[in-house]
């Protein structure tokens, strides 16, 4: 497969899902098949929430959201040569990033948040298992 029909596949593949996040019919695949919401849960939702101004939700949703804007901005810049970042440097942020986020993610995780939580009921690997079992 050549390099620009993979580009395009992957472009059309990110197309789709951009659409189904806008049309509300997409689930995030860890929650859907673990039943446990994934360190990033909420980002998505907070950055629609930020992108039609209503920022007290987009912090609700996920509060490292303008940290993911600004990296993917940080990261085009990067990739068209405009920015020029010394690569440990870079892999030192993007550990401390990491980090914090896993830090939130298990206070979230722990503390009965609404967007963060355990349903090992509602997941499909338990829902097969019934269906085998019964």
């Amino acid at each position: 497969m050549s390099k620009r029909l993979s580009k395009i596949i992957i472009f059309l593949f990110l197309f789709f899902i951009l659409i189904l996040i806008v049309l509300k019919q997409y689930q995030c695949p860890i929650k859907f098949v673990f039943g446990l919401s994934c360190p990033t849960c909420g980002i998505t939702r907070a950055i629609l929430s930020a992108l039609q101004l209503d920022f007290s939700h987009a912090f609700y949703y996920h509060m490292f959201w303008p940290i993911v804007i600004v990296g993917l901005i940080a990261y085009t810049l990067y990739k068209l040569k405009i920015l020029k970042v010394n690569r440990n440097q870079m892999i030192v942020i993007l550990c401390i990033i990491c980090i914090a986020n896993l830090v939130y993610y298990f206070y979230r995780l722990f503390n009965n948040s609404e967007i963060v939580y355990f349903a090992f009921n509602e997941s499909l690997i338990y829902k097969v298992y019934k269906l085998i079992m019964h």
